[in-house]
């Protein structure tokens, strides 16, 4: 940059480079470069089943992003993960081309559907930008965030349990009539609740909610 005679107006530089590369970042901001990156997809949420924690809280923001747009009356029916870590791009100045063959993904990831996202807080910028470094360099977050779940028992006392893919049951505590038990878990998992006196009376729930939620159940056998 000292010796060239004309300075570059943009630079292409892969996301890891981004998230790892400081001295570049700074390097270019001062020098007023604009920055664009590529493997942004593969590189952050194509490894996302590998950092479940940091996914999740991905998960939580785009979940978080959802109910302002909608309390803003903003035409956006779902935010995915992918429009999460795009629209954190954006909000830092970054520009992005993501590439993809399924149309349904184009129009989700298009400037247009991008500009309906609320912009996050700086909180939840926060908590992206350590989500992104987590997966990228495929170091989880030490701390998940899940749904939480509160059990009422409201006229009788029951035993709760958890049910695994195979259907096989877990116990998880008893609740005494009139209380509740709370219990952080995973969207879709499923609970078994039965009547501590009759267990032929039961009800199984499936949690509906999404990362970063709160949901009552009501138990009424």
């Amino acid at each position: 940059l000292e010796t060239s005679r004309t300075a570059p107006h943009l630079t292409q530089i892969n996301v890891w480079s981004l998230i790892n590369d400081p001295p570049l970042i700074d390097l270019l901001n001062r020098s007023g470069i604009h920055i664009q990156v590529y493997n942004v997809m593969n590189g952050i949420l194509g490894n996302a089943f590998k950092n479940p924690k940091a996914h999740h809280h991905v998960l939580m923001i785009a979940n978080q992003l959802e109910q302002e747009a909608a309390k803003n009356g903003k035409p956006v029916d779902r935010v995915y993960a992918a429009q999460v870590v795009l629209k954190w791009l954006m909000q830092f100045g970054i520009s992005v081309i993501p590439r993809t063959s399924n149309l349904d993904r184009l129009t989700e990831n298009s400037a247009v559907a991008l500009m309906n996202v609320p912009d996050m807080t700086q909180d939840q910028l926060e908590i992206v930008g350590k989500s992104m470094n987590a997966m990228i360099n495929n170091q989880d977050l030490e701390e998940d965030v899940k749904v939480k779940v509160r059990f009422h028992a409201k006229k009788t006392d029951v035993f709760l349990y958890w049910m695994s893919a195979h259907n096989e049951e877990e116990q998880i505590a008893y609740i005494e009539a009139g209380n509740f038990y709370e219990e952080q878990t995973h969207p879709g998992h499923q609970f078994k609740l039965y009547n501590a006196y009759d267990p032929d009376q039961y009800q199984t729930f499936s949690i509906h909610g999404r990362y970063g939620d709160t949901q009552d159940i009501h138990v009424d056998l």
